[in-house]
């Protein structure tokens, strides 16, 4: 049976239909804006769209098979979350830039609107989410310590790195409330305050490799320069127990380094090696330690030895920890080249237990809480289904 995956990132196969649909917005902005707002962005903006770097993995399950009819019934209604930067990062991740059924959003098109219109935005957040910066653009960051932020990015470069995958070019407007600048103006004041030891790098990891490659160096507003070869250093430095998700968001941007560097050759040749190396080690170690229903704990690179405990036995914490675990890592694990992919049983099993928590009564199937997990779970699991070409 002849078949095509379905995309990780979800719509952005549809190069064509995403330039369409964002130059038909495009077009509304810049009608609306006055000729001084225009002028205030009229700045020379380079036209540069981020590498496509697809999932590799072949596909498993046909059209009609269990776990399409368990993603497809989930999908049948609005997957509901807190309503924030995060939460509209991980709605273009699982719909793109498609039509969907949602109480405040119709299409992908309107959530970016959202993250980068301030008047739609403040209509739907009730405040700024971005605000205009001597560097040029910044997403707000939520203060997890005095709780006095809510709404901003809770990863730094969470919505760069999120346009970048969805394929949108820097000259994509970010209107303001005198005017009208673009990503590129994101990226700049990201690049601007870019520090190699700052609190996470993976998103930013993601953003800068997908625009910036070929160019191989960066320097910040204190004249420190960098290389894509210190942030692949940084990356595999990271130890898995300091971030978020198990650790699986560094694999994820160590192997979209080395897909770009595979078009590019961004890296050296030394740490290129060590790279594939590292990459390599953590594909042993997730096939170790994956339990035999299939899912991952967030203690994965700890090896630690496989339970028998089953999912009745577990209570709905554990639960969201494993599906948090066992969607992150099996997404990273279709991202990989081929050749260092696991073997077919590995994604098989972890996409059947992924269905099997969710097609139940699971706590977390419903609750808003568990929007994260479910997005990447749900992503995971349709990037192995096949879907008969037209």
């Amino acid at each position: 049976m002849s078949c095509k995956r379905r995309s990780l990132a979800v719509g952005a196969g549809a190069g064509l239909v995403v330039a369409l649909l964002w130059a038909s917005w495009y077009l509304s902005i810049m009608r609306g804006a006055s000729s001084e707002a225009r002028n205030t962005g009229a700045l020379t903006l380079e036209t540069r769209v981020p590498l496509p770097i697809r999932p590799l993995v072949r596909p498993l399950f046909t059209r009609d098979s269990p776990e399409a009819t368990c993603t497809n019934t989930l999908l049948q209604e609005p997957l509901l979350g807190p309503l924030n930067v995060s939460y509209c990062c991980h709605m273009l991740r699982l719909w793109g830039v498609r039509d969907f059924r949602h109480p405040l959003f119709n299409s992908g098109v309107e959530v970016i609107r959202a993250l980068t219109d301030h008047r739609f935005s403040e209509r739907i957040f009730g405040e700024q989410v971005y605000l205009q910066t001597r560097s040029g653009l910044r997403y707000r960051e939520i203060d997890t310590y005095s709780r006095s932020t809510q709404n901003g990015e809770n990863h730094r470069d969470i919505c760069l790195a999120s346009f970048a995958e969805l394929g949108l070019p820097l000259t994509t407007p970010v209107t303001i409330p005198d005017g009208s600048l673009s990503l590129q103006d994101l990226l700049r004041d990201s690049i601007e305050n870019f520090d190699i030891k700052q609190r996470e790098l993976a998103w930013t990891a993601i953003a800068y490799v997908l625009y910036l490659a070929p160019h191989q160096e960066w320097t910040n507003r204190y004249g420190e320069s960098f290389t894509f070869d210190d942030l692949a250093n940084a990356l595999i430095q990271t130890p898995f127990r300091q971030v978020s998700c198990g650790g699986a968001h560094l694999l994820y941007a160590q192997t979209i380094l080395r897909r770009v560097d595979s078009l590019t050759m961004c890296l050296s040749d030394s740490v290129r090696e060590a790279l594939i190396q590292h990459l390599r080690e953590a594909v042993i170690a997730i096939v170790e330690s994956q339990h035999e229903e299939g899912y991952w704990t967030l203690e994965w690179h700890n090896a630690l030895k496989r339970s028998s405990d089953a999912n009745d036995g577990a209570s709905g914490k554990e639960l969201e920890a494993r599906l948090v675990a066992t969607g992150h890592l099996l997404e990273w694990l279709e991202l990989l080249p081929v050749e260092d992919q696991p073997s077919a049983e590995v994604f098989r099993r972890a996409a059947r237990w992924i269905c099997g928590t969710l097609g139940q009564n699971f706590q977390e199937a419903k609750n808003p809480d568990g929007f994260c997990p479910r997005v990447h779970a749900l992503c995971a699991v349709r990037g192995l289904i096949c879907v008969e070409y037209e």
